[in-house]
């Protein structure tokens, strides 16, 4: 069902990055682009809590790859456990390019296409252009134009149209006029890749366009409606209310002067879903979570999926902040709506000193979600070795299970994190839990 207020359902790539996600190393979730040298988080092949942290973490530095259904929604797993959502300290030693694209989330943006995952494109910077000023590719004097409609004869205005010379991989694009045309100009002999991207329907592919000097050439495509899928950097969406927004540009000063203007300090964000502190404790910014705490920022607000500051912790968290917050009030052992603790979440979102502060703090350390997920599972499945070893020194149960009856050890092995499996199988963790009880 379609939230207006989700953020997954709002994300918008003006520069989709046409890279093939069948040549990238990794899983099904998250693969090493070596064009780009990114982590490329495929949110759609994750459950929608566990898209949304990534992106509400982000700040700019996610690179994500996502499926938009016809009615604009984006898909996701079912909320189930996801076996694995992330890959770290994976590079590829091959040397390659860079590729940069920008992704932002608006509520009034609509989502750009990219190619299906069983479409080559090569990864190639894009030459932009409009259908007024046609821009030269090769200096020859081919052209190709063509009209874009829909499987009714229906034209579409605003579809991306790429043109690949198939040799040099070269790249011009266009967008689609109001009558659903478009013309490129000014074009060298040679082979081209046709590409056509519009929300809601599928993308279009014709290779082996053999163009000529002197040449004027046609080619007509009908878009069948269908989902498409998107690839691109992201970045975090910008804040509707002055106070928040300073909080998520990390403007201390500006945070103090709407304070002293009598800015709400409790107030929740439409557009983020997040409060100044939620936004202040993300970036890691003690000083400004004592100014808004000392102002009275309740410390346990929790946002529609009764999260709290306490969970927001990331990798830029420490332990001066985890003690700021639980000495303000916050409950250590809080429970969001999927029954994840800070802790569960700290595990795979956040660093060792976070971790361990909360154990010190009086977490829970075999506390699970409504999943059966336990933090031990959460940090053997996010590849962080030095978490999961400070959790079974505090007591985690090395061979818990959850509701699937996955355990810490085999939510490594389902993405060969060795180091993990290692130090699991020299604690002890067994291989089938399940058999070993029904034997017993």
């Amino acid at each position: 069902m379609s939230n207006a207020s989700d953020l997954l359902d709002r994300i918008n790539i003006p520069s989709p990055c046409q890279a093939e996600w069948d040549e990238m190393t990794g899983n099904d979730q998250v693969r090493f682009c070596v064009h780009c040298s990114k982590h490329v988080n495929n949110i759609s092949e994750m459950t929608r809590k566990r898209a949304l942290e990534l992106v509400a973490r982000s700040h700019g530095r996610l690179c994500i790859r996502y499926y938009r259904r016809p009615d604009g929604t984006t898909e996701t797993l079912p909320d189930s456990p996801s076996r694995l959502y992330r890959i770290k300290r994976r590079a590829s030693k091959i040397a390659a390019g860079t590729f940069s694209a920008a992704l932002s989330l608006s509520s009034t943006a609509v989502a750009q296409t990219l190619t299906q995952p069983d479409q080559p494109v090569a990864c190639r910077q894009t030459i932009q252009a409009n259908n007024s000023s046609p821009q030269v590719m090769f200096g020859g004097s081919a052209s190709l134009a063509g009209t874009v409609m829909d499987a009714n004869g229906a034209v579409i205005p605003g579809a991306n149209v790429a043109l690949i010379n198939e040799t040099s991989g070269a790249q011009q694009s266009v967008t689609t006029d109001e009558y659903g045309q478009y013309n490129f100009q000014n074009l060298g002999t040679g082979s081209y890749s046709l590409s056509i991207f519009s929300n809601g329907f599928k993308s279009y592919f014709q290779r082996g366009l053999a163009l000529h000097d002197g040449e004027a050439q046609r080619a007509d495509a009908s878009l069948e409606v269908g989902e498409t899928v998107t690839m691109g950097g992201a970045m975090a969406v910008i804040a509707s209310d002055p106070l928040i927004k300073a909080a998520s540009e990390n403007d201390l000063a500006a945070v103090k002067k709407l304070i002293e203007e009598g800015a709400d300090v409790s107030k929740r964000d439409d557009e983020t879903e997040t409060t100044a502190l939620d936004e202040a404790v993300m970036h890691g910014n003690r000083d400004m979570v004592r100014v808004l705490l000392g102002a009275g920022a309740d410390v346990n607000a929790r946002t529609k999926r009764k999260q709290t500051a306490l969970m927001r912790l990331d990798e830029d968290g420490t332990a001066a902040l985890v003690w700021d917050l639980v000495s303000a009030g916050a409950r250590v052992n809080a429970r969001d709506s999927d029954g994840d603790t800070p802790l569960i979440m700290a595990a795979q979102y956040s660093n060792l000193e976070v971790v361990r502060a909360l154990i010190s703090a009086g977490a829970n350390v075999n506390a699970t979600s409504h999943s059966g997920e336990t933090a031990l599972m959460a940090a053997a499945g996010a590849d962080e070795v030095e978490i999961v070893e400070a959790l079974f020194n505090a007591g985690a149960n090395i061979n818990a299970r959850d509701h699937d009856g996955n355990t810490a050890l085999k939510r490594a092995q389902e993405n060969n994190y060795e180091e993990v499996i290692d130090y699991l199988k020299i604690h002890n963790a067994l291989e089938d839990v399940t058999a070993v009880k029904l034997n017993n």
